[in-house]
């Protein structure tokens, strides 16, 4: 599948390239920052009393846009994006938790598409990324085996975990293993948005944009792994600065 929507991309460029003859061409560098909203996608089918949840995050890129045409361009951003998630315990175990932070530095390749006015427009975006898991932090609550109230009585009262253990909390950052690890993240990506051209020069998009990761966040290092993948939503507000072109 990523085979067949890599030729689907690069038959659009070198439509684009035919199409261009003779037009002058435009290259726009700007900066852009916004809103995440990552997902684990996993199964906790083998671990009862478990959910996962969708954390925020932010992203901060610089995008880059060589435009062929009024309609066809490639974009190539240098980002700084989050991909945060939860994982709680429910049940018995109420109160166990964790949160994990997960910086990335990505590179999105897209085909740009647009449309509409000459000042105001709309764009689509289709493409892939590759990214670099830089960094990871946890912090949550766990229970201390070693710290079990005794005193609770000889009743038939079920109590909670929490209520049993003194729960203790924690806040550190994440040792990658290289054996377990896998920082290479590939994956495909889609946004629309509008931007509105503010001078001849300047113009200021609005993009909403999903990610789908292809890769596992793990390495092939136990039987029966079970896999875990990242899918990110993002809205984002930037600026763009053109030269070269009309």
């Amino acid at each position: 599948m990523p085979k067949r929507i890599l030729i689907l991309l690069a038959c659009f460029f070198m439509v684009g390239v035919t199409q261009s003859y003779g037009q002058q061409q435009r290259y726009e560098i700007g900066l852009s920052a916004g809103y995440t909203r990552n997902t684990l996608t996993t199964d906790n089918g083998s671990r009862s009393f478990t959910r996962n949840y969708p954390l925020n995050g932010f992203q901060v890129a610089i995008p880059m846009q060589y435009h062929i045409n009024d309609w066809f361009g490639v974009q190539l951003d240098l980002a700084y994006v989050q991909k945060n998630y939860a994982l709680r315990r429910t049940g018995f175990f109420e109160g166990v938790e964790n949160e994990v932070t997960n910086s990335f530095i990505q590179a999105p390749l897209m085909a740009h598409f647009s449309f509409g006015g000459e000042d105001l427009r709309g764009f689509l975006n289709l493409g892939g990324f590759a990214g670099y898991w830089a960094s990871s932090r946890i912090r949550g609550a766990s229970g201390d085996a070693f710290s079990a109230d005794n005193d609770l009585g000889d009743n038939d009262q079920l109590y909670r975990f929490s209520e049993i253990f003194n729960l203790s909390s924690y806040d550190e950052r994440v040792s990658f293993d290289s054996r377990r690890d896998r920082r290479l993240e590939l994956g495909l990506l889609a946004g629309v948005g509008l931007e509105y051209r503010v001078s001849p020069q300047y113009k200021i998009f609005a993009e909403a944009r999903y990610q789908y990761s292809l890769t596992d966040l793990q390495k092939n290092y136990m039987i029966n792994q079970i896999p875990r993948y990242n899918n990110t939503f993002g809205v984002q507000l930037g600026v763009l600065y053109g030269f070269g072109g009309r």
